[in-house]
């Protein structure tokens, strides 16, 4: 979401300035709204910079430019569009133009270097295509074309010129005097590897007087190289990422699992030799509860390092569950995961990557989610930090997922717990008369059909419900519009709860739920359960939070496994 900064109160702004160390994307993944593949990151000046591909439509003949997104923060972005357009200022890139990748110099005057693919040729009928660069005086473009034709223009090695990336080293010990710029490409079982000219438009020469060498880790051939490779440095080690696998997790090539994932191999040159770690080569492997697997094809990723730090986060596409069936290579989103490191004996290992599920809503957007309520979902507005939810028959906010066993977490605010714990203390009618009958909480396990009327789901909720005298933690069932309570329990008084703001957790393990409900200052960790139940109508689906006859504010939300 795009804010300007006089639109920014102090407290965002403070958060501006602090160093991005989260988890995962804290506001949510998607971290910004529309449909892209194939991110490159770069960070200038103060700003974290996203370029990706649309990725809207299969047609490759409406592929034809690219998009970025800016951000001080990796929470709040601004959206770029266009910064390269092949069809103005590309005459030779006039379809499938993909896989982005920054790139800057500053001994060159300052010019902002974007590479990209165009045209998918094959190594039989090549034609025009490859490989293309674009320049800029500012990152936001526009990218204009300074050589009038592809930088990379056919195969080499068994490479085709698509997926590239610009890796520039600022080793000035073993490979030159100054930054070096390398480019990385490749597909279908073949990688390379380039030297760029200190103009940073043309290719240089290798060692062995070649313009191209091969990278390809050792036993990682076939479908286990999908392309989409870049590189980064840390601690002297280069990293190697890819995209492995084959949408489906078909296996043609007899290279054993090839379900859609990223992998990793590591050098201490940029030119490798590349060798994947000993045990596990694999940092990302799509979790279904979260993401699309069987129509994934290809996964495009990069790298973002904080400044100054060792933080590091991973960029990459993924397709949302509820469009699992896609054409391959559209309807996908970008999302952001943290990089985790362990030093080990033979070398820098990377942990495998945890997809999470949070939102804090500190973005203002609710991308991810689907409202359902009497105004066509409307009457859900992030803002400040939390979701409102508006009065509702039973309005329900939920996000894209599939989890079975499940620890659901958020803070939950409503009109009638402001008064709840003076309703505890005197309940009499003088303060009887403030109550708000009704109830919010969460919702989990949610399968279809799904509609806006009241439990017009299947699936459990677990809420905060007002009573005469007080409050009491309820949980239940909806069939499709009939309700069947499965327990409920008194809610105490909680110091620190005063404000009305409770944390609420929901943990579904097999037939087994319980929920928890605390402080807002309660992690709830060792608390034992209010109500502790078994019930084994639904195994999996959606979740989220929901109201009923009320309105209420919910922040904060996590969702893991337990």
């Amino acid at each position: 979401m795009a804010l300007s900064a006089t639109a920014m109160d102090a407290s965002i702004l403070q958060k501006r300035a602090a160093v991005p160390d989260y988890t995962t994307s804290e506001a949510g993944n998607p971290f910004v709204d529309g449909w892209y593949a194939d991110p490159g990151t770069a960070y200038r000046d103060g700003q974290y910079w996203v370029y990706a591909a649309p990725a809207l439509t299969a047609k490759e003949s409406e592929q034809t430019s690219l998009d970025a997104f800016s951000s001080p923060d990796l929470v709040h972005w601004s959206f770029h569009g266009s910064v390269l357009n092949a069809t103005a200022n590309f005459g030779w890139a006039t379809h499938a133009v993909r896989g982005p990748s920054p790139a800057v110099i500053s001994s060159d005057g300052g010019y902002y270097y974007l590479y990209f693919s165009a045209n998918n040729i094959s190594e039989t009928h090549a034609g025009v295509g490859g490989i293309g660069v674009g320049m800029a005086k500012s990152p936001e473009g526009p990218y204009f074309d300074p050589i009038g034709a592809p930088l990379v223009g056919a195969y080499h090695r068994g490479a085709p010129p698509v997926d590239c990336h610009v890796f520039v080293d600022d080793n000035d010990g073993d490979y030159g005097s100054g930054p070096q710029a390398y480019l990385y490409y490749g597909w279908h079982g073949h990688l390379n590897v380039a030297k760029l000219n200190a103009d940073m438009i043309s290719i240089g020469l290798l060692d062995d007087g070649s313009q191209f060498q091969e990278i390809t880790p050792a036993g990682a051939k076939g479908c286990a190289v999908q392309g989409k490779s870049h590189v980064f440095k840390r601690a002297g080690v280069y990293y190697l990422m890819w995209s492995s696998g084959r949408q489906g997790g078909n296996d043609n090539d007899g290279h054993g699992n090839c379900a859609p994932a990223i992998s990793y191999a590591t050098s201490s040159s940029p030119l490798g030799p590349f060798l994947p770690v000993a045990g596990n080569s694999t940092v990302l492997q799509l979790d279904p509860a979260v993401a699309a697997v069987t129509s994934t094809a290809a996964i495009g990723s990069s790298t973002i390092n904080v400044p100054g730090t060792d933080i590091w986060y991973l960029v990459y596409n993924r397709q949302p569950l509820s469009k699992q069936g896609a054409a391959p290579g559209t309807n996908t989103v970008l999302a952001y995961d943290r990089l985790y490191f362990s030093t080990r004996a033979k070398g820098s290992t990377i942990e495998p990557v945890q997809m999470l599920t949070q939102d804090n809503f500190a973005d203002g957007d609710m991308v991810g989610w689907t409202a359902y309520d009497d105004d066509n979902g409307s009457s859900f507005i992030p803002s400040g930090g939390q979701l409102a939810a508006g009065w509702s028959w039973g309005g329900k906010a939920l996000l894209d997922v599939n989890f079975t066993d499940l620890a659901l977490t958020a803070d939950v605010s409503a009109p009638f717990l402001a008064t709840f714990p003076s309703m505890e203390n005197n309940a009499v009618a003088s303060n009887r008369q403030h109550l708000v009958l009704g109830d919010a909480g969460l919702v989990f396990r949610v399968a279809p059909p799904i509609t806006s009327g009241v439990d017009s789901y299947r699936g459990y909720y677990a809420g905060i419900r007002a009573t005469g005298n007080g409050a009491e933690v309820i949980l239940g069932r909806a069939d499709g519009g009939r309700w069947t309570q499965l327990a409920t329990t008194r809610l105490q008084a909680l110091a620190g709860s005063g404000s009305g703001r409770y944390r609420m957790r929901v943990k579904a393990v097999g037939d087994n739920i319980q929920v928890f409900v605390g402080d807002d200052n309660s992690d709830l960790a060792h608390e034992k359960p209010q109500i502790n139940v078994a019930d084994g109508s639904y195994a999996s689906g959606r979740a989220g939070v929901r109201v009923y006859l009320t309105s209420a504010v919910f922040g904060n939300v996590s969702l893991a496994r337990p």
